[in-house]
């Protein structure tokens, strides 16, 4: 929806070929995260590491911040995870928060993809 920059990954596969999955490429909001370098030497460590990576998210989403469907609660709720002042308790959540803000501000359905 925002960029098409990770196109290039569909090339050459079979699925490029098919015109009724390309008619819903770019047609949604997604997330993408890697765990991949969830590999700290605690679980202090382990819970700031994925912190940082829902930070990510929120900071490669910038419009969410600013939303008017979104309320100020949410916004707020955004904000901590930004500047990585969550609890332990929201960060449980914070996938399916973020998804949900999504959802309101695109009016879409948000696919969540994660690898490792």
């Amino acid at each position: 929806m925002k960029e098409k920059e990770n196109a290039y990954l569909f090339d050459n596969l079979e699925i490029s070929n098919d015109c009724d999955a390309l008619l819903h490429q770019h047609a949604y909001p997604v997330v993408f995260i890697t765990l991949k370098d969830m590999k700290r030497a605690d679980y202090k460590m382990q819970i700031e590491k994925f912190g940082s990576i829902i930070s990510d998210i929120v900071n490669a989403n910038p419009e969410l911040l600013n939303s008017p469907m979104l309320n100020t609660a949410q916004k707020n709720l955004l904000i901590q995870y930004q500047n990585e002042t969550s609890t332990i308790s929201n960060l449980m959540d914070a996938l399916f928060k973020i998804s949900i803000c999504m959802q309101l501000h695109f009016q879409k359905k948000v696919i969540i993809l994660i690898d490792e």
